[in-house]
């Protein structure tokens, strides 16, 4: 497996068990004082995306990777924003973490504000990046086909597979953003 981190000394991995499965967690500066920060990812992410910030940061940082994504083997028959904020909360739990600074990404930011308002005790602010506007849906879709609705071409990658890791990095190294970038992070 690449390198998830840019400080290996400060950085490990968990495997948090929740219903029907584990999360994987990414934790950076596990012994660093003050508030912790919980990270969550956006829909087509796992928590190394989070690995630059955390090569920029002192802070405790915990980043999970969400059901359904990066190497979490909980069942994504439970998917779903209040099954993730739920999942977060465990999370926490699991680390003995009782309030955090929530950061959301995409997605993410959807799930913060959805973990925000089941568990107010557990958040001492957040932060939202890039979470988009709110739209309106058309009555009695089906959640998956919302899903599709609202986010056409991200949501299609969800359901893509490919036979090894070379060629996962293969279609991402020919987007633009990625193109000519030789980053370790990048390549994880």
């Amino acid at each position: 497996m690449p390198n998830e981190s840019a400080s290996p000394a400060t950085y490990v991995t968990h495997d948090l068990a929740v219903a029907e499965g584990d999360l994987r967690v990414g934790e950076w500066h596990p012994d660093a004082e003050g508030t912790p920060w919980l990270l969550v990812h956006g829909v087509t992410a796992s928590h190394v995306a989070w690995a630059w910030v955390a090569a920029q940061s002192s802070a405790r940082l915990i980043a999970p990777d969400l059901r359904g994504r990066g190497r979490s083997t909980a069942s994504a028959r439970r998917i779903g924003l209040a099954q993730h904020a739920d999942d977060l909360a465990e999370v926490l739990d699991g680390l003995e973490v009782e309030r955090a600074i929530v950061v959301g990404h995409s997605m993410g930011a959807f799930i913060s504000l959805v973990f925000g308002e089941r568990h107010p005790d557990r958040v001492e602010r957040i932060v939202l990046v890039d979470g988009g506007l709110p739209l309106t849906l058309p009555r009695g879709m089906e959640p998956r086909e919302a899903v599709r609705h609202v986010l056409g071409p991200t949501a299609a990658r969800l359901d893509m597979r490919f036979p090894s890791e070379g060629a996962y990095r293969d279609f991402w190294r020919a987007h633009p953003a990625f193109t000519g970038r030789e980053d370790p992070l990048l390549d994880a």
